[in-house]
């Protein structure tokens, strides 16, 4: 059984108002590599099902600025359910308000469905996304630039999959959407 799963069943990164695909991704990749983006921006139309990367604790839930609806969820960095000292938070913004799944202090499984994806915050309609983090810490505020935060593929890999992978069910091309739905797609 895997230890880690995507935070979406299909992971691509999205290209709608950004100048390539590479500035949804993580490091100094937007405004010709001059600014910072702190995580993934995956392509999510809302309502997409969000699920847990990792057995972990939900530490906070909140509506606040430019990430709208937001979930952290902490997690050991081996994927394992012992104790451990090495945690990480996965940080899931522009969420679907009032459908959050899970709350603060609740125990979660890989794969478990927690979450809708939204447009709230900065996010609109147009370019419907899901803002995803590897986080060192599990504070509400961690500051701006890449403090505090990992690339997530340290922990997911870096092959991201698009909506024709047949590991993942593969798609109806009309509606650019996975055969298999409600199902956490395993890293």
């Amino acid at each position: 059984m895997s230890r880690f799963y995507f935070p979406l069943e299909i992971v691509q990164l999205r290209t709608q108002q950004l100048q390539s695909s590479s500035s949804a991704s993580f490091g100094q990749v937007r405004n010709n590599n001059t600014t910072n983006h702190q995580g993934w921006d995956l392509y999510a139309p809302s309502g997409t099902r969000c699920y847990a990367l990792a057995a972990g604790v939900v530490e906070w839930v909140r509506n606040q600025g430019a990430y709208g609806q937001q979930l952290a969820i902490s997690f050991n960095r081996d994927g394992s359910q012992r104790s451990s000292t090495e945690s990480l938070t996965a940080f899931y913004a522009h969420l679907l308000p009032g459908q959050i799944q899970v709350m603060p202090g609740s125990l979660v499984n890989a794969g478990q469905f927690v979450a809708l994806s939204g447009t709230s915050g900065n996010a609109n309609a147009n370019a419907p996304h899901l803002h995803f983090e590897i986080r060192t810490s599990n504070a509400q505020q961690v500051g701006g630039g890449l403090a505090n935060r990992i690339d997530p593929g340290t922990i997911l890999g870096y092959k991201l999959y698009n909506s024709s992978n047949p590991q993942i069910g593969g798609s109806d091309p009309q509606n650019r959407m996975s055969i298999v739905r409600g199902a956490a797609t395993p890293v």
